[in-house]
């Protein structure tokens, strides 16, 4: 889980909580084991930290004749306007 912190926040830097850090505001961070998804978690829902999202790519499709649309325009010739 990626996360963007919208404030300073002192928690744990490991799974045993024996030592500590500052998770910087608009820093992003990195999560990836389970004590640290439940921590990232935890902060999303209290509203100390966002979501980071993975970029879209959008792609555009054009329409495609199919051989219906073919056979129609064959027999009945262009649309007159």
């Amino acid at each position: 889980m990626k996360i963007k912190m919208k404030v300073d926040h002192v928690a744990k830097a490991d799974d045993l909580g024996a030592s500590t850090m500052v998770y910087k505001k608009d820093q992003e961070y990195t999560f990836t084991t389970e004590w640290q998804m439940k921590m990232a978690s935890k902060w999303v829902n209290n509203g100390k930290a966002q979501k980071v999202g993975s970029k879209i790519e959008k792609t555009v499709v054009k329409p495609t004749e199919t051989k219906v649309k073919k056979i129609l325009k064959k027999v009945l010739g262009k649309k007159k306007k």
